[in-house]
């Protein structure tokens, strides 16, 4: 099975736990806000290797047995870094010039477990759909030629996990691994989050 396919279903799995029905709802819905610091990895860090800043919000409700279900809307923005091209013809027209931001909206449906014995902590992990959208300041070889200031936008689904602590009934943190495939090149990050639920 390729890992794609097996890290969807392992989502649905988790989403479809047992212990998260409806029926076990102990609190109403509640929601917060959240801050996060990204930091690029595997092809993204190639792309642009600066630390990404955003923030979002989120409601959740209470499953019963430890559980909730999160949904949550996220925006991250990269500055503008010098790309690491990986085209030698690339490098000769402009090896210290071609410039690329990227941003990312994304909705997800996340789930989250105490962890039993260790006070506030709790795992999660969830689905997400993500609008990726890059732009290149620079001149940029390309099979149409030479082209200057581009952009584009993509729209894919991807996958989130980690863990994280909450210290009071408001206030947590939280470190996940979040990851979307572009036709081939894997755009993911480590981020960390401090979150305040009302």
């Amino acid at each position: 099975m390729p890992r794609s396919s097996a890290l969807v279903l392992a989502g649905l799995a988790l989403l479809a736990a047992p212990s998260l029905r409806a029926a076990d709802l102990d609190s109403p819905l509640r929601f917060g806000l959240q801050a996060t610091a990204a930091r690029p990895l595997q092809d993204l860090k190639a792309i642009n290797g600066r630390t990404g800043l955003g923030g979002g919000l989120f409601f959740e409700a209470d499953q019963g047995r430890g559980w909730t279900l999160r949904t949550r809307l996220d925006f991250l923005t990269f500055r503008e870094d010098a790309a690491r091209t990986r085209s030698l013809l690339n490098d000769m027209v402009a090896p210290r010039t071609v410039r690329v931001s990227a941003n990312q909206a994304s909705v997800g449906v996340e789930a989250r477990h105490g962890v039993p014995g260790f006070g506030g902590a709790f795992m999660l992990g969830g689905l997400t759909l993500s609008r990726v959208e890059f732009g290149t300041v620079g001149p940029v070889a390309s099979g149409a030629g030479i082209g200057w200031d581009k952009q584009k936008t993509s729209v894919k689904a991807g996958f989130a996990a980690g863990a994280g602590y909450r210290f009071t009934d408001a206030v947590a943190v939280s470190v996940r691994y979040a990851a979307t495939n572009l036709g081939g090149v894997t755009l993911a990050t480590l981020e960390g989050g401090l979150e305040y639920r009302f």
